[in-house]
């Protein structure tokens, strides 16, 4: 869990760095659970009703969206 925890503690950086923001989309509930016991839950916004075609991805390089 603490290098899935650093990932997305770095992409949250990065996204940052380029002026745009990060949300976890269809996170199990497992998950949000190990969130909120490190105190994630309250720095990442989250997108319970979010499917896959909704999710976009802007790369900090191009700022075009990369479908996942």
């Amino acid at each position: 869990m603490a290098a899935s925890v650093r990932a997305v503690c770095a992409a949250r950086q990065r996204a940052e760095a380029a002026g745009a923001s990060l949300t976890l989309a269809g996170v199990p509930a497992n998950t949000l659970r190990n969130l909120s016991i490190v105190g994630l839950d309250q720095v990442f916004a989250t997108d319970p009703a979010a499917v896959p075609h909704d999710i976009h991805v802007i790369t900090a390089s191009t700022q075009r969206p990369v479908h996942g």
